[in-house]
């Protein structure tokens, strides 16, 4: 790991933390996914979400980590670590207190959630963000629910065979109310025009209260929807003569 990386890091260096924007994105590179572990054990110490210290040197690092990536293009090189400390705040509360404040877990995930998910169409990084990302949706917090949306219907229209084994999932959430289901929602983008008529019909029903569970056969019937698209994805791709060897 850089040497300044490293001493922010040991020490929790609030004073020399800031240090690290004068250093060039190159220069530091090669140790973000280190930084990023160092980030993870921190953020999971007993006293992470009573400490100011510590969490003002963990914000300074992972927005000088995201910079670096982004200005590097070496998300698929650093993207295993950097979903790693995203899904670790899985493991910590994540509603906002009463005031509507983040929790300190919740303002990592969110910080961390649009370096990741802003790379929807590059496949290899969605394989692994979509996973993590889904299980978000069921944690309470309305902020990384709307943002996580916004995104996650991105990677589908890239690439909707991303959301079929997780349609329950989606479809839950908005049961549940934590996720918009209009022309431009998740579940809509993945399995097209045809669930519209669906959200109409669940409305009218009333199966859109804050309590409900997902239904089996919407989920059974969303599934399918997906797999539809992608077979016809791929038999228009093989009629149009991608399927050919040159």
């Amino acid at each position: 790991m850089h040497h300044l990386f490293g001493l922010v890091l040991a020490q929790k260096d609030l004073s020399r933390a800031g240090d690290l924007f004068s250093l060039d994105d190159a220069e530091i590179e090669g140790s973000l996914s280190e930084a990023l572990e160092q980030i993870r054990l921190i953020s999971s110490s007993p006293d992470y979400q009573t400490n100011d210290n510590d969490q003002a040197v963990v914000e300074i690092c992972i927005t000088r980590i995201t910079t670096a990536i982004r200005e590097t293009e070496s998300i698929e090189k650093h993207g295993k670590a950097l979903v790693a400390l995203w899904e670790s705040c899985l493991e910590h509360n994540l509603k906002p207190s009463g005031k509507d404040e983040d929790t300190p877990h919740a303002k990592i995930a969110s910080d961390i959630m649009s370096c990741i998910l802003q790379n929807y169409n590059r496949p290899p990084v969605m394989a692994l963000a979509v996973p993590v990302a889904v299980k978000f949706l069921q944690r309470g917090n309305k902020e990384l629910c709307r943002n996580m949306s916004s995104y996650l219907s991105l990677a589908a229209i890239a690439k909707a065979d991303l959301l079929a084994d997780h349609t329950d999932a989606i479809i839950k959430s908005v049961l549940q109310g934590s996720l918009a289901w209009g022309r431009h929602s998740v579940l809509t983008v993945a399995c097209g025009e045809r669930a519209l008529p669906a959200a109409g019909s669940m409305r009218g029903r009333g199966w859109l209260a804050p309590a409900a569970r997902p239904l089996p056969w919407l989920c059974s019937w969303a599934s399918e929807l997906v797999r539809r698209r992608q077979r016809l994805a791929q038999e228009e791709w093989v009629h149009a003569g991608g399927g050919q060897e040159h």
